[in-house]
């Protein structure tokens, strides 16, 4: 149904659209998000995300992330061994024209901890959005961003 709905972006809404381009691009935006997280950068996070994502990744850090966890966080494109879209959404509010898309990210990467390589297992889900409606900046944002799992397995 994705490659569809991707097909439909592209004939439809956006004639440069590709979906090769846009997965590089998710994953280069998801690498990013996670370094500012672990360097504590959190300012940086400002354009990245919409700020109501934004406010909620930050309130989700306060509650359930301590500063061990935020240090490993931080991932390459390379650790990022799968992106794969879940759903597109296209959405029509009067004169305007939005698209949704929600990916999923696995990532796997060693890092030594206490001088002990461990593997880090990351799954993260994220809502890419952008305005279609003609006149509008042609950039995608992050309107949701979560952890949904972060285990590290010791050898």
């Amino acid at each position: 149904m994705v490659k569809i709905d991707f097909s439909v972006l592209r004939h439809v809404w956006d004639p440069s659209f590709k979906e090769k381009e846009f997965k590089f691009a998710t994953k280069q935006a998801i690498s990013r998000i996670t370094e500012v997280i672990s360097h504590g950068q959190l300012d940086e996070l400002n354009g990245l995300l919409t700020k109501a994502a934004r406010l909620s990744l930050l309130r989700e850090l306060d509650l359930n992330w301590g500063e061990k966890q935020r240090r490993l966080l931080a991932l390459k494109k390379e650790d990022i061994q799968i992106s794969s879209p879940r759903k597109v959404y296209f959405i029509r509010i009067a004169d305007k024209k939005f698209c949704d898309v929600d990916m999923a990210f696995l990532a796997l990467k060693w890092a030594p901890i206490n001088n002990i390589d461990a593997l880090i297992f990351t799954e993260i889900f994220a809502r890419f959005h952008r305005e279609y409606t003609p006149h509008c900046i042609p950039e995608w944002t992050i309107a949701y961003f979560k952890v949904t799992r972060f285990e590290v397995l010791r050898r």
